[in-house]
């Protein structure tokens, strides 16, 4: 009766013991916190985009260069006074690769509506990482279009005589 018993047992206990972690595709729940990503920063909900990164912190890279954030002073360093919220933001032409059942890369882009000027399309490309509860933020690198990082990197040569 034993054996009988322990052949039943084996393949519940193997699916119960798969991992803490289950997602029939880990590209939708991604995707899900980049829409989530977009509303928060269209309402300027600065604490909820703070708490999608990574909590060992996070690297940024872009146009203005590369650096390495600790969690704890994304509020301030990130996020504080001189960041301003777009009016409108959309992702356009996402990609997401899924490395593991616990990273992805995401490939897209992103139109930036500001207040003060004209729209902005960026470059993205951001590493997620699942931590057991949910996906976060590790690296993520920004780039605008040429158009616009000239406008902003030389002011000088974009005034018109």
């Amino acid at each position: 009766m034993r054996p009988y018993l322990a052949c039943l047992l084996a393949p519940i206990l193997l699916l119960s013991t798969s991992g803490s972690y289950k997602s029939a595709d880990p590209r939708e729940a991604v995707r899900a916190v980049l829409d989530s990503i977009a509303a928060d920063l269209v309402a300027n909900n600065r604490p909820s985009l703070v708490a999608r990164y990574d909590k060992r912190g996070v690297i940024l890279l872009g146009n203005w260069g590369l650096k390495a954030y600790r969690f704890d002073s994304l509020p301030t360093q990130v996020y504080g006074a001189g960041w301003s919220p777009p009016v409108r933001f959309a992702w356009r032409n996402v990609t997401i690769e899924a490395l593991s059942a616990r990273s992805a890369v995401v490939y897209a882009q992103f139109i930036w509506h500001s207040a003060e000027r004209d729209s902005s399309v960026n470059s993205y490309t951001g590493v997620f990482l699942h931590d057991g509860k949910r996906w976060r933020v590790r690296s993520e690198h920004e780039s605008p279009d040429a158009d616009f990082a000239k406008r902003f990197l030389c002011p000088k040569d974009t005034v018109k005589r």
